[in-house]
């Protein structure tokens, strides 16, 4: 598990951040894994992908990142004090964010991430 995240961390190279809440026993988390991975792989070039823990216990991510291993290609921060939750005024999971490379936020979504979904997200990151 990555430190928590106290800023947004990208290679310079990469314009812009998805910020993906979650919560390891949320079904709708879990299931946006698999689209949050084509995204990384779709716009790798332009997009880097972060997914944020929002639960309290840090052996419940652990094991949620043992077991999700083959979607899961991305770092994985725990907000342990929850001040990124608070930042982004987050009030449920799961819940994604993209922000410009000057950390502006562009386009928020709560919930399941369906195939529209991903494609409004490929738009606002200059794809499609």
């Amino acid at each position: 598990i990555a430190a928590p995240i106290t800023t947004v961390e990208k290679p310079a190279s990469q314009s812009y951040t998805v910020i993906a809440f979650f919560e390891t026993e949320n079904k709708e988390s879990k299931q946006n894994l698999s689209p949050l991975y084509e995204m990384s792989v779709d716009a790798e070039a332009h997009v880097a992908i972060r997914m944020v823990a929002t639960n309290p216990e840090v052996p419940d991510v652990k094991a949620f990142i043992k077991n999700n291993r083959g979607d899961l290609r991305f770092p994985v921060h725990f907000d342990d004090n929850a001040n990124a939750q608070r930042a982004f005024g987050v009030k449920g999971v799961p819940v994604v964010y993209i922000l410009k490379k000057e950390s502006e936020v562009i386009f928020k979504h709560v919930g399941l991430i369906t195939a529209d979904v991903k494609k409004k997200m490929l738009v606002a990151v200059g794809y499609q």
